[in-house]
C-alpha cells in the first residue's frame, strides 16, 4: 500500500478519536454541571417548602432561576413530595 494512504488513514483515525474524546468529554460536563443545578433547584424548592406553599408558578420561577427544564422540574417536585407525603422529610 502507498506511504500516503497509510497517513491518511492514520491521520484520519487520530482525529476520530481526538473528536470521540472531544465529544464525551463535553457530554460528561454537560451532565456534571445539569446535575449542579437540579441539586441546586432542589435545595431552593425544598426551603420554599419549608417556609411557605409554593404555587406552581412560583416553582416554575424558581427553576427558571435555576435554568432548568420542566421535566427536570417535575421529577424533583414528585420525588421530594413523596418524601413530604411518605414522612422521610423530617422537616
Amino acid at each position: 500500500m502507498p506511504e500516503w494512504i497509510d497517513l491518511v488513514l492514520i491521520g484520519g483515525g487520530v482525529l476520530f478519536v481526538i473528536g470521540y474524546f472531544g465529544w464525551a468529554l463535553g457530554v460528561i460536563f454537560e451532565e456534571y454541571f445539569e446535575i449542579k443545578k437540579v441539586n441546586a433547584f432542589k435545595q431552593d424548592f425544598e426551603k420554599a417548602v419549608k417556609h411557605s406553599q409554593p404555587s406552581w408558578e412560583e416553582i416554575k420561577e424558581i427553576a427558571r432561576t435555576n435554568n432548568l427544564a420542566q421535566s427536570r422540574v417535575l421529577r424533583v417536585f414528585q420525588g421530594v413530595m413523596k418524601k413530604i407525603l411518605t414522612g422521610e422529610a423530617q422537616e
